[in-house]
């Protein structure tokens, strides 16, 4: 063997050693393959270029450049723009784009509500079919859960089913950290804790968004609107609703907490500000009882248990004018009140 065929084989040999023992970190390629396949944050876009853009399509104007066409779906939930605008708007896109594409789906995410111009957009993606997008292949792997005829039912066994709101739901339907909190995210939730699921289903979800906080603090506010009334028609769960909603939300009664339950119902505030002048009820009375029991008797008002029983019974019977009471009680002028 010549001294170059040996060399050529040394370095044959140094190859095949590298190779053999490269061990890549395959918990890092995971991750990098979770994120590709991951919808993620769009591209954001300038509100002033999209007013006018909005304008330059009410003039009739169609002769958009390429950046303004892909944005085009930006503008679809302008006030201005009619149902026929968004259909037109629709038509000029073109779904074989991965751009074109992406911004559709990620204007139907973020605004969906119950609108017509949502249903247009619902069924113009709901037919797409062979989308081949690393980004949004998974989206559309589950049509059925995001633009299907029975999205919500599907959401709903899929929230009930993986339980977890981060690793589990949204990692099936490829979702990044930016759509978690998006309004068809709202709505599904909104619909999982009105629909017929055991409680300690529904209330799992609630203990992942609040371990979450940061990321989910938007949606509170529905996901209190739908699971206060699913537990007050049940009678169970009051004490784990108290805990969740008053630390996130704050007391709908004083203070910031008013501004926090304005996106809530009014049935379902009353509800939980009950809850808490019941709780405000049970709080005195054992403070009233660990005082007595401190000094050895009861206080005056109070020396005897069948009087305290009357005094309980007296609340049960006239709720709303005890309510208002316990309220001006408990109060930061409540010691004014008292007085």
């Amino acid at each position: 063997m010549s001294l170059r065929e040996s060399i050529d084989d040394m370095r044959g040999v140094a190859k095949r050693l590298e190779a053999a023992t490269f061990a890549p970190d395959m918990n890092a390629l995971k991750i990098f393959v979770d994120k590709l396949g991951t919808f993620g944050k769009p591209v954001e876009v300038n509100p002033e270029d999209l007013k006018i853009l909005a304008a330059k399509f009410l003039r009739g104007e169609r002769n958009f450049s390429r950046r303004e066409l892909k944005n085009l779906p930006y503008i679809i939930y302008d006030d201005a723009i009619n149902f026929d605008g968004a259909k037109e708007i629709l038509r000029l896109m073109d779904f074989t784009s991965a751009s074109h594409l992406r911004r559709v789906v990620s204007v139907y995410l973020t605004n969906y509500d119950d609108s017509n111009k949502t249903e247009l957009l619902r069924r113009s993606l709901n037919v797409l079919r062979g989308v081949d997008n690393v980004r949004l292949r998974k989206i559309f792997s589950a049509r059925e859960e995001i633009f299907g005829d029975n999205r919500f039912a599907n959401m709903t066994r899929l929230f009930a089913r993986t339980m977890s709101v981060n690793g589990g739901a949204f990692g099936e339907l490829g979702l990044g950290d930016y759509f978690k909190t998006a309004k068809f995210i709202q709505a599904a939730l909104t619909n999982f804790f009105r629909a017929d699921v055991p409680l300690e289903v529904q209330f799992k979800i609630p203990d992942e968004l609040d371990a979450e906080y940061d990321t989910y603090r938007n949606i509170f506010a529905a996901v209190a609107d739908s699971l206060i009334l699913t537990v007050a028609r049940a009678g169970v769960g009051k004490r784990k609703c108290l805990t969740i909603f008053y630390n996130r939300l704050g007391d709908p009664r004083f203070g910031n907490g008013r501004f926090a339950w304005n996106e809530v119902s009014a049935r379902a505030r009353e509800i939980f500000q009950r809850w808490l002048a019941e709780d405000d009820l049970r709080i005195f009375f054992e403070i009233i009882r660990g005082s007595a029991v401190r000094r050895g008797k009861l206080p005056v008002a109070l020396k005897t248990s069948a009087l305290t029983a009357r005094c309980s019974a007296n609340w049960t019977r006239t709720k709303a004018a005890s309510f208002s009471k316990s309220a001006a009680l408990f109060s930061p002028n409540g010691a004014t009140t008292a007085r």
